[in-house]
């Protein structure tokens, strides 16, 4: 049997077209269409509006996803609002810290009468035996060895060594450190020199000298440190009456620990 030529089924598709679009308009200008259409609808609906549902849902899928894309900015954003604040309060803190210290060195110094230039506190010495701190002035500001430190209007220490831009400062607790002093109420003179562990000692006391516990004890003024700088508070009395001296265990004023800001008594 012969197969349809080519041009021959173009043909009768084309005629099966017009067909069936002549009884489509004939059916339409009948008003036969009407039923057609209603079982056409009624097949379509349900599949109509779950594609309807469907592309509400992705629609509203994208919209939350931009939602939540927008409130993680927001929060990001909020976050780092957050952290620049409590740096900046952190900072003002801080300020108003030295500026307290400030202040009670500048009433210190009115009534000592002193000339003290301030300093930072930039290391400590990592020797546990040898006790030092670097500070942040030095030959550029004036800074002489010698010199007398002070913190909180208390002495903590004498220049040691002197550098173009910082100084050594060699703290009253290191077990090296002397310096002459007195007991604020009697007038009983010694040498305070640092000790091991924690605390001052008050020596060559003589055992006629009253010392009183809780007594404050002071500079009495030698080569470059002044006399009358606060150094500790006497804790507790060795006395011996077959000794030629008493001594005196003497508690810092100030933790050496915890320097931040000094003071150099320049005169």
């Amino acid at each position: 049997m012969q197969r349809p030529k080519p041009h021959a089924r173009t043909r009768l598709a084309i005629i099966i077209s017009l067909i069936i679009i002549s009884v489509a308009l004939l059916f339409q200008l009948l008003g036969l269409w009407r039923p057609f259409r209603i079982v056409i609808d009624t097949i379509t609906q349900p599949i109509t509006n779950t594609f309807a549902g469907v592309t509400r849902w992705v629609g509203g899928s994208f919209a939350t996803l931009g939602s939540l894309g927008q409130l993680s900015q927001e929060n990001t954003d909020l976050q780092r609002q957050v952290s620049e604040k409590e740096a900046e309060l952190a900072r003002l803190r801080e300020v108003e810290k030295e500026n307290a210290l400030l202040r009670a060195q500048l009433n210190f110094s009115d009534e000592k009468d002193l000339d003290l230039v301030g300093a930072r506190v930039i290391a400590y010495s990592p020797d546990n035996v040898r006790r030092n701190i670097t500070i942040d002035v030095g030959k550029a500001d004036g800074i002489e060895e010698g010199m007398a430190v002070v913190s909180s209007g208390s002495m903590i220490g004498k220049i040691e060594r002197v550098y173009d831009q910082s100084s050594d400062v060699f703290l009253v607790s290191d077990p090296e450190f002397r310096v002459l002093a007195m007991t604020q109420n009697g007038r009983a003179k010694g040498i305070v020199r640092g000790q091991l562990g924690s605390g001052l000692r008050m020596e060559q006391v003589a055992q006629n000298e009253v010392i009183d516990i809780g007594e404050f004890v002071v500079s009495s003024g030698s080569d470059r440190v002044p006399k009358g700088l606060p150094i500790g508070k006497i804790e507790s009395i060795d006395r011996s009456d077959n000794e030629i001296f008493q001594a005196a265990n003497v508690k810092p004023l100030v933790d050496m620990q915890r320097l931040e800001i000094v003071f150099v008594v320049k005169g």
